[in-house]
């Protein structure tokens, strides 16, 4: 207890001790490079795409020969001898005249007839009917047969499949044939600067017109002097693309981006990485947050190898000592709690640590406040049926205070309150049944209460939603004892 209140205690000056800072790198940072947009292509490039044929041939497809308007010959010594169409198609094997068996046209080939697919082979020499032989067909089946580039060539009129025969450009390796194609086509296609993905690009002389590209587009294509130039990776910085960390760690001169590198961040970091001082140095942005991904940490424990900065502060003498009392060290006020003084009394006598008297007069009074901050005052009740008995039933009690329950029964005739009065103030409190369930066969009948053998005054009021059931209302002092019994009815 402090005799007086002095305005001013001195200064104090402080120093923490704390271990080496821990630096880390949370698991969000993204690496980035700067450049303004460059990449461009020039005009002076031709765009190709690859294919290959596959050649096929309608299964539904017939093979005839002309028996009219040509004539079948065998060389049998020096001259051509005319022999039958049979003794021609079981005789010839190949489409020239190797093999001594020719067919000769003399007018309109006509009247067909139909041979097999190998004696067609074996004797059609061009697409179409003026040498004698054809193909022909009803209607088209809905299946192909593959055939070599050659024999589709000779039979195959038409562009479409209307003679039977087709050809189709897959566009996939192997790639044999390629054809002209546009830019737009090219950079949604092409995936290499190699021709291996079916897409080329040929210089075809000097560009003097440029059309700016993406970066992947670019690395997609460039190799050399070849019609493609790259972004510029000097300032202004305009755009940031993502780099690995190597590639950050070896160009990154200074914090922040005026360097073209930066770091920044995707999502709440879920880990830290420790890194060195010289890495967080070079990266962080933010001084004392995570904000950036990056963040230092003190940490007050043992080894201790660096010290804070000194600090220095004015700090009133009384409040030293309310300090010492709660065992507060950090040099600002702690957490004690400074009575009150209000009309002469300490009203929060009960619970202050450290009083501070304007002078000893009041010495007596503090005193006082302070014992009967801690004696408070008790309530106890009974329950008794008419004829004076205790109700045989159990009868729960809440008190509104502290919500604190009691209950009475033939087992216990009795409960009590314990009502606590802070800096030794009367306190009014509301007693009230709690539990109905087991009190159907229970009427009300009278409350009375006593205090010392004396009557003790109370109030009434019905309970809400329970009529006729009544709570009662009574002032508790301290050091006072009160009693009071509920009467009631059992039918």
């Amino acid at each position: 207890m402090d005799a007086g209140r002095p305005r001013l205690g001195g200064i104090c000056r402080y120093q923490r001790k704390r271990d080496a800072v821990v630096y880390s790198r949370g698991s969000n940072v993204l690496f980035q490079r700067g450049y303004h947009a460059g990449a461009q292509v020039g005009d002076a490039l031709a765009y190709t795409r690859g294919y290959h044929s596959t050649y096929d041939r309608n299964n539904n497809v017939t093979f005839q020969i002309a028996s009219s308007g040509v004539v079948y010959e065998q060389l049998i010594g020096t001259p051509w001898t005319s022999i039958s169409r049979s003794a021609f198609t079981a005789g010839n094997t190949t489409p020239d005249e190797s093999d001594k068996f020719r067919l000769r046209v003399t007018g309109t080939p006509g009247t067909w007839q139909t041979i097999s697919s190998t004696q067609y082979d074996q004797g059609n020499i061009i697409a179409g009917s003026t040498d004698g032989f054809r193909p022909t067909y009803s209607t088209l089946s809905a299946s192909w047969t593959s055939i070599t580039a050659a024999l589709c060539n000779l039979s195959n009129t038409t562009a479409d499949t209307t003679d039977g025969y087709r050809t189709t450009n897959v566009y996939s390796t192997p790639y044999d044939t390629w054809e002209p194609s546009t830019l737009s086509a090219y950079l949604v296609g092409n995936t290499t600067s190699a021709s291996t993905d079916g897409w080329q690009a040929t210089t075809t002389g000097t560009s003097t017109v440029w059309t700016s590209v993406t970066t992947a587009q670019f690395n997609a294509s460039n190799t050399t002097t070849d019609g493609w130039r790259p972004n510029t990776y000097v300032a202004p910085y305009s755009t940031w693309e993502n780099v690995a960390q190597a590639a950050y760690d070896a160009g990154n001169t200074v914090s922040g981006s005026t360097d073209g590198w930066q770091t920044a961040t995707s999502g709440v970091a879920s880990t830290w990485t420790p890194v060195t001082l010289a890495a967080y140095t070079l990266s962080n942005t933010t001084a004392n947050d995570a904000l950036d991904g990056w963040q230092a940490v003190k940490t007050y424990s043992a080894p201790y190898d660096t010290f804070d900065a000194l600090t220095s502060k004015s700090i009133l003498d009384y409040v030293t000592l309310g300090n010492v009392l709660v065992d507060a060290t950090s040099g600002d006020k702690g957490p004690f709690v400074e009575a009150t003084l209000t009309a002469g009394h300490y009203a929060n006598a009960a619970v202050a640590d450290l009083f501070v008297l304007p002078d000893y007069t009041q010495f007596s009074s503090a005193l006082s406040d302070v014992a009967l901050g801690q004696c408070g005052g008790t309530v106890t009740l009974q329950t008794r049926l008419v004829a004076g008995t205790p109700a045989q039933d159990p009868f729960t009690y809440q008190i509104s205070s502290t919500n604190a329950i009691v209950q009475t029964s033939a087992g216990y005739r009795s409960g009590t309150f314990d009502v606590p009065l802070k800096g030794g103030l009367a306190q009014t409190v509301t007693i009230s049944l709690l539990d109905f369930t087991n009190l159907v066969r229970y009427s009300p009948a009278s409350w009375t209460c006593k205090a010392a053998g004396a009557a003790y005054p109370f109030t009434v009021a019905p309970i809400v939603g329970h009529a006729p059931w009544t709570s009662i209302q009574l002032t508790v002092n301290p050091n006072k004892a009160v009693s009071c019994i509920q009467n009631v009815s059992f039918s």
